[in-house]
């Protein structure tokens, strides 16, 4: 497919994932919402519901995106054909997911969100590989928008493993299922400090805080696992504010 094409690969995409995710819950597919099956799988990493509204922000930013080639400028263009077919396979992905989910594929659904991830890191790098960004509509909707996209993805992830854990019965070779939740809280925190490092990404290191604030809410009765959340998400703030002053002085040399 040549590159212009992909604008309209992705345009198509796009409103297939708005689609597909909107009729799994007004529908809902198979009699069940996405949340309500969240709801049946009590891992303590879920965070709090209002976390999951980060989804409104995400689609809206992906819709920047998908319509930056048809009116913004040759380097927003630029941006979106550099990261190729990737995202039109980000977008079946995450269709074959709602499905797999909503069907009881529990275990398929984590190989779903493994790809999901997958192609997100090859769309991540790509972007950053392609130098700054020469415009407001490239900065937002292509940089900012695949930071907070990756950055949910990897939370995601980690509660959908969660998930899988839970329902094929694992022990947890001995520990408790409070200390396996602080490990992997501690573990996401390192891993948002080791993807953003590089880049200065103040945008993913925000959306671990906001998982973890949640967290902390949804456990407001379980300090083993409220104390650590919120500790580590004041530690990832201090980190953001750290970031934030050299993300700044980059940021002023755009466009």
């Amino acid at each position: 497919m040549s590159k212009p094409a992909w604008r309209w690969a992705n345009l198509i995409i796009l409103v297939v994932v708005l689609v597909m995710n909107t009729l799994a819950n007004v529908l809902p597919l198979n009699g069940q919402t996405t949340g309500e099956i969240s709801d049946r799988y009590p891992v303590l990493l879920t965070p709090s519901s209002y976390v999951f509204s980060i989804w409104t922000l995400i689609y809206a930013l992906l819709i920047g995106f998908v319509l930056l080639p048809f009116r913004g400028t040759p380097a927003g263009r630029a941006a979106v054909e550099r990261i190729g077919p990737w995202f039109f396979v980000n977008g079946l992905l995450n269709s074959l997911w709602i499905v797999l989910w909503h069907y009881d594929f529990i275990y398929l659904s984590l190989v779903a969100m493994a790809g999901i991830l997958l192609s997100l890191i090859v769309i991540y790098n790509r972007i950053h590989s392609g130098g700054r960004p020469h415009s407001a509509g490239e900065l937002w909707f292509v940089r900012i928008a695949f930071s907070v996209y990756l950055g949910w993805i990897c939370v995601a992830t980690i509660v959908n493993a969660g998930v899988v854990l839970l329902k094929a019965g694992w022990d947890g070779w001995g520990l408790s299922p409070e200390t396996w939740t602080v490990i992997m809280l501690v573990a996401a925190a390192g891993l948002a400090v080791a993807v953003s490092y590089r880049t200065n990404d103040i945008f993913l290191t925000a959306v671990f805080i906001w998982a973890f604030v949640g967290i902390g809410v949804k456990q407001q009765d379980l300090a083993i696992v409220r104390t650590p959340a919120y500790g580590l998400a004041l530690l990832l703030l201090v980190y953001l504010l750290w970031t934030a002053k050299e993300w700044k002085e980059h940021r002023e040399s755009y466009y």
